[in-house]
């Protein structure tokens, strides 16, 4: 008589109601880390001064996950068809400079009228992942929104680009 296999239950995961950063940007930069990279985007005016900024960090591990399906949609929308001006976030001289720091678990992107676009970072507990794997039924996990940022898609297209840069 052949064991009875158990179903691992699902877990879908909901896109975010809210999110907890939401900003601007024309200028990105990457720093790459030991098992991490630290993403900063920033606003500048006409003059190059910051209007605003936002910063995070993406593990290795969300880099390796996220890869084909950003690839994937990276080759569709197709490179930045006007160069991104050049910019490090390391180089603003702000008197209450901080990163704000959130850890992203998910790249969630979309783009319109071949102009706009967002880029949107979400996050979560793998703690929480894991305890709704072993509930019986489908689950739905609730990540936070961590940041959504709007520019323009050449800027969408450049990030895509430099996030898997060999």
């Amino acid at each position: 008589m052949a064991a009875k296999k158990t179903q691992k239950p699902q877990v879908n995961i909901a896109p975010p109601t809210q999110y907890i950063f939401s900003h601007m940007v024309n200028r990105f930069s990457i720093k790459r880390e030991r098992g991490f990279i630290i993403v900063s985007f920033g606003l500048l005016d006409e003059e190059d001064l910051l209007v605003d900024s936002f910063s995070c960090i993406i593990p290795q591990s969300t880099l390796d996950s996220n890869k084909e399906n950003l690839v994937d949609f990276s080759e569709r929308i197709g490179p930045p068809k006007e160069p991104v001006p050049s910019w490090s976030m390391e180089k603003e001289k702000r008197k209450e400079f901080s990163l704000d720091n959130g850890v992203v678990d998910f790249i969630h992107l979309t783009n319109w009228d071949d102009a706009h676009a967002e880029i949107c970072f979400w996050n979560y507990s793998r703690a929480s992942l894991s305890d709704l794997t072993h509930m019986p039924g489908n689950q739905v996990l609730h990540p936070w929104g961590l940041a959504l940022l709007r520019c323009d898609i050449d800027l969408q297209r450049a990030f895509l680009r430099d996030l898997y840069a060999v």
